[in-house]
């Protein structure tokens, strides 16, 4: 088990970081009233290509993380503003564990508990896991969304029992994702990097939070070789979108600095 709370919130900001989440065939159905008309193949692609986010999002959720070492768990606070800035708080027993600040080139953690902080460049992060932590990613994964696509470099799609299911690829990276049939709802995917490198998500219970629909419960997994893996299980209990916020973040003087 993980007993260093240093350990474990690096952990959990470094999974949030390189998540690079995408599909394989739904895992869970959605469930569907009868009320509304399935959504065609064209409406799911306007989705993909054309949705747009609210300036700021803002959220509370019990997360809990696995790896090869154990599992622990937290209670995460979030707020964003789109294309600009990520901070989370992180508690366990309703005590801050940890403080993260992500922007568009940079990584900050301070760590309470044990009187110290991080400070990364996001390009540095790519010597630890072999590819640079895109910004864009990071923030639409916790929207819930897909990151940009640029369908033109490659692009497959096809339709199943049950969903809509497409193909492509950012950044040398294999990505597979999956839109429930019945609720056009973006359910599922995998992903493949010519290495090692590998995982899949699996996201439900979608609500209506002002004019989006968000995932409020979400599951990852990645694989970085046969032995070391990480998964991360997120329960949404509140998501606001449209409100602005100060996301206080100072680090005290009197911390030491140290190195992932």
């Amino acid at each position: 088990m993980i007993n260093s709370s240093t350990e474990l919130l690096k952990r959990i900001s470094f999974l949030f970081v390189i998540m690079l989440l995408w599909n394989c065939s739904p895992q869970k159905r959605l469930i569907d009233d009868g009320s509304a008309t399935p959504p065609d193949k064209e409406s799911i692609l306007e989705d993909i290509f054309n949705e747009k986010d609210s300036e700021w999002f803002a959220a509370k959720a019990k997360v809990k993380f696995t790896d090869n070492t154990g599992t622990q768990k937290a209670n995460l606070y979030l707020r964003m503003k789109t294309d600009s800035v990520i901070w989370m708080v992180f508690k366990k027993h309703s005590v801050e564990a940890a403080r993260i600040l992500i922007n568009e080139d940079s990584l900050f953690i301070i760590y309470r508990f044990e009187k110290n902080y991080q400070a990364e460049a996001l390009s540095d992060i790519s010597n630890i896991y072999g590819f640079y932590p895109d910004f864009d990613f990071l923030q639409h994964t916790l929207w819930g969304r897909l990151p940009s696509i640029d369908s033109s470099r490659y692009w497959q799609q096809k339709e199943s029992e049950n969903s809509y299911d497409f193909r492509t690829m950012k950044d040398d990276i294999l990505i597979d994702f999956s839109y429930d049939k019945l609720t056009g709802k973006l359910v599922s995917g995998s992903f493949m990097d010519k290495y090692s490198l590998n995982g899949n998500w699996d996201y439900s219970d979608y609500r209506k939070v002002q004019t989006h629909e968000i995932p409020f419960e979400r599951k990852f997994h990645i694989n970085f070789d046969d032995e070391n893996f990480l998964e991360l299980e997120i329960d949404f209990s509140e998501i606001e979108t449209g409100t602005a916020y100060d996301l206080k973040f100072e680090i005290p003087g009197h911390y030491s600095r140290i190195a992932y």
